[in-house]
């Protein structure tokens, strides 16, 4: 929480003060940021879907690829492939059944995670 400019001592408020002349004066001239700290770009759409994440099957994946996944790490890799052993993962919310993967762990996951479709019962 930022403190209110009043509250600092004298000396400090003159300092605050002309950072903030010092930011605005380059912000309106232009001058500034270098360019790799500047924000990118919009990439165009097509340039988005090249760089999506692919889907990786998480009754197949290796133990390095789990593990690359956001919000998994070796506990849960282990986890994960214990589980898979015992019982298939169909959809997304089967990994609910993971110690320590709760709902907004799989909506995180979900761009990363396919998951095959059953068979078709006879």
């Amino acid at each position: 929480m930022h403190r209110p400019i009043r509250s600092l001592p004298r000396g400090r408020r003159a300092a605050v003060a002309h950072v903030a002349l010092l930011v605005l004066t380059l912000a309106a001239t232009g001058v500034g940021l270098p360019v790799a700290a500047q924000a990118p770009a919009a990439s165009p759409p097509s340039a988005q879907a090249a760089t999506a994440p692919t889907p990786v099957d998480v009754n197949t994946a290796t133990a390095e690829q789990l593990d690359a996944l956001p919000g998994i790490g070796p506990s849960k890799v282990e986890a994960i492939l214990r589980l898979r052993a015992e019982r298939p993962f169909r959809r997304l919310t089967d990994l609910l059944r993971v110690p320590g993967i709760g709902r907004a762990t799989l909506e995180r996951l979900r761009p990363y995670l396919a998951f095959p479709t059953a068979p078709a019962r006879r």
